[in-house]
């Protein structure tokens, strides 16, 4: 019977060159068929994020510039119709001055020529009452005088 002493836990023979081989030739298979196609999806991955967040910053900057833009049209309207807003009204002033001039002006030839009619009633009243008074007059004396000579 032989007694075999072994101090050391691993053996170094030829199982652990072939192992060693074997593990190798597994890295590079799995590195080729796995690692590879991975990492080149990781970073095509990446590289389409890195796309997207450019065309978004892109993107928020053209509707930074639209915002700016489109305030600054609002802006441009409002004031063009407080503008025009102004002028309407002072227009509409202008038209009403004028309105009420011309009412005045026809108020007064209105009112010239109703005073000339009733100049003109009072003349005729006056000449009318002139002839009746006249009458009245002769009237009331032919009246005294035949009295007179009755009496």
């Amino acid at each position: 019977m032989e007694i075999i002493k072994t101090t050391a836990l691993i053996t170094i023979n030829e199982t652990l060159w072939v192992q060693l081989i074997l593990f190798l030739i597994f890295l590079f298979l799995i590195n080729r068929i796995m690692f590879r196609p991975v990492r080149r999806n990781m970073a095509d991955r990446e590289a389409h994020f890195l796309s997207l967040r450019q065309d978004i910053h892109l993107l928020e900057e053209e509707m930074d510039a639209l915002v700016d833009q489109t305030e600054a049209e609002e802006h441009r309207l409002r004031s063009m119709a407080r503008r025009a807003s102004e002028q309407l009204r002072e227009e509409g002033l202008e038209e009403a001055r004028r309105l009420m001039e011309n009412a005045r002006e026809e108020m007064k030839s209105l009112q010239k020529a109703a005073e000339a009619q009733v100049d003109a009633a009072l003349a005729g009243a006056r000449q009318q009452v002139k002839g009746e008074a006249e009458r009245l007059a002769v009237s009331i004396i032919q009246q005294l005088l035949a009295r007179r000579q009755a009496s």
